[in-house]
């Protein structure tokens, strides 16, 4: 999926693949958070309501399990989108504890 985060725009832009007609995977969809403070638990909800009204758009068919399944695909592929720094803050404000991702090659020798 192509996504990334710019410094000028501060958006968050998610390439919508879970979607079952083509055309629409390959749309990408922008999620602002220039003006959020992710550690804010006011802003983390703006966030996760912005996520939700951009999910719907790109999971418009399907039965509603369909629909649910894509939008619970593209809530993580946004969350993972964001930096690990406003990821982590983001994880805090919502009362989660950040998961760290680790490739079992590098845990392999710590166990």
């Amino acid at each position: 999926m192509r996504a990334f985060v710019t410094a000028l725009t501060a958006a968050l832009l998610v390439a919508a693949g879970a979607q079952t007609s083509a055309e629409a995977q390959d749309r990408d969809y922008r999620i602002v958070i220039g003006d959020l403070s992710l550690s804010n638990p006011t802003d983390a909800a703006a966030f996760d309501a912005r996520v939700r009204r951009e999910a719907r758009r790109a999971c418009p068919g399907g039965t509603p399990v369909e629909q649910g399944v894509c939008r619970d695909r593209f809530r993580a592929e946004a969350v993972a989108r964001l930096p690990a720094p406003a990821r982590q803050a983001y994880a805090e404000a919502r009362g989660e504890r950040p998961v760290i991702m680790a490739r079992a090659a590098d845990v392999a020798g710590m166990v």
